[in-house]
This record gives C-alpha cells, structure tokens and sequence, in this order.
C-alpha cells in the first residue's frame, strides 16, 4: 500500500521548513499549528522520518544557556573579538547579545 499524495507532500514540506510558523505559511491548505503537530505526529508513528522542531519555550532555555556560556567565557577572559570569530559573528553582535540578556 502506498502512502497518499498529501502524506508526501506535508512531509516534504515540514522538512524543508525551518520552524512551524514556516510549515503553517508554507502549507498550500489552510491549516492551524495544533493541526499541523498532530498530523506530523501520526506521520511519523506512521513512519515518516520528519524533524522535529523547538518550541518557543526550548528555544528561549537554549538562548538562555548559550548567553550563559558567553558570558563564562568572558569572566576567564575571552574577549568579544575571541568570541566573535569562533563564533563567525562581529564583535559588536556578541556585545549586542550579552546586554540584551
């Protein structure tokens, strides 16, 4: 039994998103995120192989450790120009970063 039409092309494109408010835009149907999460979530114990995505909440918590490990680097002496290249972002972008936080 093959899968139907819909059932690839909704994993193709949840694939190719980068996050769910992408996937929602992207979708050709009117679709919502509740939607959306559940019908990837029965693709895959259907065994679709699709991403998973971060939520809001996960994504402040790792913006939160990662501002955390800047600023431990900084304590034991990194400068922001150190940082920046290891990082592949300005000096002034890590500046920026940790006094936002």
């Amino acid at each position: 039994m093959t899968a139907p039409r819909w059932h690839e092309e909704f994993a193709e494109l949840w694939n190719a998103a980068n996050s769910l408010d992408e996937f929602v835009d992207t979708y050709p149907r009117q679709i919502k995120r509740k939607s959306a999460t559940v019908m990837a979530s029965t693709l895959r114990k259907q065994g679709f192989d699709l991403k998973r995505f971060n939520t809001p909440r996960q994504q402040a918590a790792h913006q939160k450790r990662k501002i955390e490990a800047l600023r431990t680097l900084k304590d034991i002496g990194a400068t922001y120009q150190l940082l920046g290249d290891a990082l592949g972002v300005s000096k002034q972008a890590i500046h920026q970063m940790l006094q936002e936080e």
